[in-house]
């Protein structure tokens, strides 16, 4: 019964689209006098797409951290959210990372923030990215030197509770020589130990008749992470960009539980031990060549990837039941091979007065062979789309949208998927400067979005997870079209209102349902919901308590409507989702951080997630002129746990799972930088030369 709910809520929580979470920076701005006009750096840049976060080499939160502090994203255990919409796509230098849920969140979790420059988040991707990017784009750009020298940060991070201890050292380099530019990353995350326990009940209708379970669960983890890049300047118009990544995880689960089914006058209890050893590996590479065109930045541009993902799972289930003396086993052995080259050829023209068109074409293919059941599924994608995109600036206007048409073709060995469509998807943008320095800006966005079912979605094949529950796929699910419309007033670059609406057609959502045969199982599967509409207002709103103490407070409303057939009535749900940090500087070195989220109970399907509040506290302090950075700090200080909710027509159940690792835990940080080359030593000898220029002025005042 575990393994079910688990099944149910990692799929649903995975296409949550309700939360959001507006956070806002605090670093000190960079002021720049020019000519009389003073200019602030801000590590908040808004633009008529999205809105950029600079990152400062002292950071040392991990790239999932960074996210949840960035604006209009937020981050559940299971997936990212824009705007309180899921389905996001991350890339890095402009490559997609074909990771999705958890291995996604692990994936970002392995990057220390010091190997970023800097984070783009758009609610809405643009013609030249593919169109299922329903919940948005995060783009994030590692850190290269621009200037002969070298650049490296090396960092080790532990978090701590009473059952769980993991220790994480990474590193970054970024080396420039001459027209090549080096960088490479390593880490390495460890959690030999993380333990907890589970309850379930489930309650029928007649308020007699009960499922009771309960047990411990051991589930140690470990994930490594390389990669190796180059970058060549050729000449003044050609660069070459190569990238080699590595990563791979493996987690070992036990559970060892217990239920007791009361039905009337029958009474079975049961003992179970289910061990699970999941193991995955990643290698990918990807290739980009750029040429400039003209002084005014217009270039063509060639990218190219290919990603080949390894999947074996050993999942091995023994049952007992002492009352009959009966015992039962079930294995299942899985091998999942994932192969997948596309290829990205554009152009980008940029004229005078501001305006550019780029055009391009682009190939993807997607093979896939599950090796499970004694027979070999093979499934097969294509993806081809052409794209156009114009845009413009003038006097207060941006404006920038495109058309993406799309064709697939999708099947697989079997015949039951067969499927292909031909799709248009338009967008568009439109950023309105009240003043010349854009402190109150409007911007507006459309985009069409899709869905495509993913092949474990539609795998028909039935994969036992308990004794009274499976999963099986659909593969008649239908791909989901979505309309995307939202406008935001930025005020002074830092405050923001957004209003916005998603309008969802054939919804692809988990459902659980009864066994026709057996009605003590249930099953989760996926549908097609015929409508879902998210209707929402958020407000950001930062504070400043002097010149050291800042309060950024976010609240965010949702209004969800499902309608689960065409015939059914529509059911509304109202979200209410409020968020906090207090960043308070002790000196100039020191800075302490205080974190609080909350969010009311979270609905999808017939499924939903309980209330939590989390607050989270840090401080951070920097030593030897900031090359070296430490900060120690306690996450879910109320120790709040993930609570779940099936309800099926005949019953109900209800799911406390509380594990170490996202319970209480203790964290401490320490990073050192390196950074040298032409730049520091120029730096270097300024800063002397200041420093002379300072001690000559106080000689003067002392002398007078």
């Amino acid at each position: 019964m575990l393994r079910s709910v688990l099944l149910l809520f990692t799929l649903s929580v995975s296409t949550l689209s309700m939360a959001q979470n507006v956070r806002l920076d605090t670093q000190k701005d960079t002021v720049v006098h020019l000519a009389g006009v003073t200019a602030t750096a801000r590590n908040i840049e808004w633009k008529s797409d999205g809105v950029i976060v600079h990152v400062p080499l002292s950071e040392t939160k991990t790239v999932n951290e960074i996210l949840r502090q960035s604006p209009g994203v937020s981050l559940t255990d299971k997936d990212i959210l824009i705007n309180g919409t899921a389905g996001v796509k991350v890339l890095v230098n402009d490559h997609e990372l074909k990771l999705t849920g958890e291995e996604l969140l692990n994936y970002l979790k392995s990057i220390p923030g010091q190997s970023i420059s800097r984070v783009e988040v758009q609610s809405h991707a643009d013609a030249s990215m593919e169109a299922d990017a329903k919940g948005g784009v995060i783009k994030l750009f590692l850190r290269k030197r621009t200037l002969d020298g070298l650049q490296a940060n090396v960092s080790s991070r532990i978090r701590l509770s009473h059952k769980m201890y993991e220790f994480m050292p990474s590193a970054f380099i970024s080396m420039r020589m001459g027209k090549v530019s080096l960088y490479s990353s390593l880490s390495h995350l460890m959690r030999p130990e993380d333990k907890g326990c589970f309850e379930s009940e489930r309650k029928y209708r007649n308020r007699t008749d009960m499922l009771t379970g309960s047990g411990d669960i051991s589930e140690p983890y470990h994930y490594r992470r390389y990669a190796l890049g180059m970058e060549w300047d050729m000449d003044s118009l050609n660069s070459l960009d190569v990238n080699m990544e590595y990563t791979g995880d493996s987690d070992r689960k036990h559970t060892v539980g217990e239920s007791s089914l009361n039905l009337g006058s029958m009474t079975s209890k049961s003992e179970s031990v289910f061990s699970q050893f999941n193991k995955s590996r990643m290698y990918s590479a990807t290739a980009d060549y750029r040429r400039m065109l003209d002084s005014r930045g217009s270039c063509a541009k060639i990218l190219t990837d290919y990603v080949a993902k390894r999947i074996n799972n050993d999942n091995h289930y023994a049952y007992h039941y002492p009352l009959t003396s009966r015992d039962s086993t079930n294995q299942l052995l899985q091998k999942i091979d994932y192969d997948i080259f596309s290829e990205d050829v554009s152009l980008k023209k940029i004229f005078l007065h501001e305006s550019y068109l780029q055009t391009g074409l682009k190939y993807t293919y997607t093979q896939m062979k599950d090796f499970s059941w004694q027979t070999i599924l093979k499934y097969h994608e294509h993806i081809g789309a052409a794209y156009a995109m114009f845009g413009f600036e003038k006097e207060h206007w941006n404006v920038n949208g495109g058309l993406r048409m799309e064709y697939m073709r999708a099947r697989d060995a079997t015949g039951l998927i067969n499927k292909k469509c031909l799709d248009l998807f338009p967008n568009l943008n439109v950023n309105y400067s009240f003043d010349d320095m854009k402190k109150l800006m409007l911007i507006m966005q459309y985009a069409k979005t899709i869905e495509r079912p993913d092949f474990y979605a539609m795998n028909p094949t039935r994969v036992q997870s308990s004794e009274y529950a499976y999963s099986v796929g659909n593969p008649y699910l239908k791909p989901t079209y979505g309309h995307r419309i939202d406008a935001t007033l930025v005020c002074n670059y830092r405050y923001t209102f957004t209003v916005g609406a998603n309008f969802y057609q054939d919804m692809i959502r988990p459902y659980s349902r009864h066994d026709a045969e057996n009605k003590l199982e249930d099953y989760v599967t996926y549908e097609n919901h015929a409508h879902e509409n998210h209707f929402f207002i958020a407000i950001t709103a930062p504070f400043n308590f002097g010149s050291l103490m800042r309060l950024t407070t976010n609240i965010t409303g949702v209004r969800q409507v499902i309608k689960k057939d065409a015939s059914d009535k529509s059911i509304g749900h109202n979200l209410v989702f409020a968020d906090a940090v207090l960043q308070a500087r002790i000196n100039s070195l020191a800075t302490i951080e205080l974190e609080y989220n909350i969010h009311n109970r979270l609905y999808t399907s017939n499924s939903q997630i309980g209330t939590i509040h989390l607050l989270n506290a840090s401080i951070k302090h920097e030593f030897l002129n900031g090359r070296l950075t430490a900060s120690a700090g306690i996450d879910n200080i109320l120790n709040q746990q993930n609570r779940y909710r099936m309800i099926l027509d005949t019953y109900t159940t209800n799911t406390h799972i509380n594990m170490a690792e996202s319970g209480r835990v203790v964290k401490l940080t320490v990073a050192w930088n390196i950074n040298r080359g032409k730049k520091v030593k120029e730096d270097t000898i300024e800063k002397s030369a200041s420093a002379e220029r300072k001690r000559l002025e106080e000689s003067k005042k002392s002398y007078k």
